[in-house]
Parts: structure tokens; sequence; C-alpha cells
């Protein structure tokens, strides 16, 4: 009979723990999707100012792009300035017509050449460029092939001076 007793007290401790062991477990897993719908509202947040702030910066941009900017405003006077045609000559000495006629269809390729004419001398010949912008621009934008194949004796205002290499 002691034996059925401690049996039986055994298997009521038994069922006790057992009984405890699952509470817990279910606090446990009750704790966990607490976590977790705590972690959804966190992530559903951080979108949510991740969002706001994106909308923010494009408001930002777009109202910036509404004011005008004093920079550029210089900037576009300063063109509207450079912007005037002037008259350019180009002097080579030295050179032979075909090489002149090069030189003109090179000059004439410039995008802000409006007018080209040339006259030909086998001591001196001249380009007259009627170009928008100035002459140190309109020599930088010739091709360096045509540029190596010239001395530069003189480039200012108005005037480009080469001469042949030999």
């Amino acid at each position: 009979m002691k034996t059925s007793i401690l049996s039986l007290i055994i298997c009521l401790v038994t069922l006790h723990a057992r009984s405890q062991a699952i509470e817990t477990l279910n606090k446990v897993n009750q704790g966990a999707a607490t976590l977790n719908q705590g972690a959804n509202t966190l992530n559903n947040t951080s979108a949510a100012a991740n969002n706001t702030a994106n909308a923010v910066g494009n408001s930002f941009r777009t109202i910036k792009g509404l004011i005008p900017d004093k920079k550029n405003k210089e900037k576009e006077m300063t063109e509207a300035v450079t912007a005037t045609t002037s008259n350019i000559l180009v002097t080579i000495v030295n050179v032979d017509y075909s090489k002149l006629k090069e030189v003109e269809e090179h000059v004439k390729s410039v995008s802000k050449v409006k007018n080209t004419s040339k006259k030909f001398s086998s001591a001196s010949s001249t380009i007259s460029v009627e170009y928008t912008g100035q002459a140190d621009e309109l020599w930088d934008a010739l091709p360096e092939t045509i540029r190596n194949m010239y001395d530069l004796k003189e480039l200012g205002d108005g005037v480009i001076s080469l001469e042949a290499k030999k």
C-alpha cells in the first residue's frame, strides 16, 4: 500500500509539474507573440518614417527648383554677354591653299561659328570668322590634329595668329 500511495503522489506531483510547465510555455509563447507584434509595429513605424523623409526630400527639391538660384542667374547673364557674335581673324603664315581650306572646314565645323571667309596669299593667308565666343574658345574647339600642325604665335581679342610647322 505504501508503494501505491507513493506512486500516486509521484503521479500527482508529475501531473502538477507538467501542468505548470505547459502554463509556463503558454506564457512564453504569449510573450513571444507580443514581441513579434512589437517588432512588426517598429518595422511599420520605420517604413512610415522613411516614406515621410522621402516625401519631405521630394518637396524640398520641388520648392528649391521654384526658387531662382542667384548663381544660375549670374551664369545666364554672363552667357548672354558672351553670346554676342564677334569677328575673329585667323592669320596663317606659310600655308598652301589646300591646308588653308582644311583649316577653314574645321573652323566651320565648330558649333558656335556662324560664317567664315578666307583670303589666300602665299606669304600670309587669313580666315575671317563670325563666332559666338572668344578667340581662345575657338582655338580650343579645333581638333588637336589641326592645332598640332601650326605654331600658335598670338591669341587674344579677336585674333589667332598661326605659323605652319615645317
